[in-house]
């Protein structure tokens, strides 16, 4: 941004949110227009009650999109399919084993809260 242009304000904020959501409802046939018009606007009205007035960052959830990649990739790995999986995914043999990596680290960290017994609440 150039010095002494402005960024949205917070009415755009609001109304984008609003708008989004508007058409999500829409996208997905859960309700009517005039519905989804009321629920968009009063999320962004809800938002502006909870979070006004303070600086939020919002990031840009790049971890919410390889995840799922991710988990696919630590799925598929038998032990010695490396450099198949690197090259369907398009990744560097080094970085499928990051990826093997972190995810096993995340499963002995992260308890499956959905499994049906106690371990996931301990």
């Amino acid at each position: 941004m150039a010095k002494g242009e402005r960024g949205p304000n917070s009415l755009d904020f609001f109304s984008e949110v609003a708008g989004q959501a508007q058409g999500l409802l829409l996208e997905h046939d859960v309700c009517t227009p005039e519905a989804a018009r009321l629920i968009g606007h009063e999320l962004g009205q809800r938002l502006a009650d909870l979070w006004g007035g303070q600086s939020l960052y919002i990031p840009q959830g790049v971890s919410l999109r390889v995840l799922p990649i991710h988990a696919e990739i630590y799925q598929r790995f038998n032990g010695r399919n490396a450099p198949e999986l690197a090259r369907e995914y398009g990744l560097s043999i080094q970085w499928v084993y990051v990826v093997i990596k972190r995810m096993r680290r995340r499963d002995r960290t992260q308890p499956d809260l959905f499994d049906g017994t106690d371990a996931g609440l301990l």
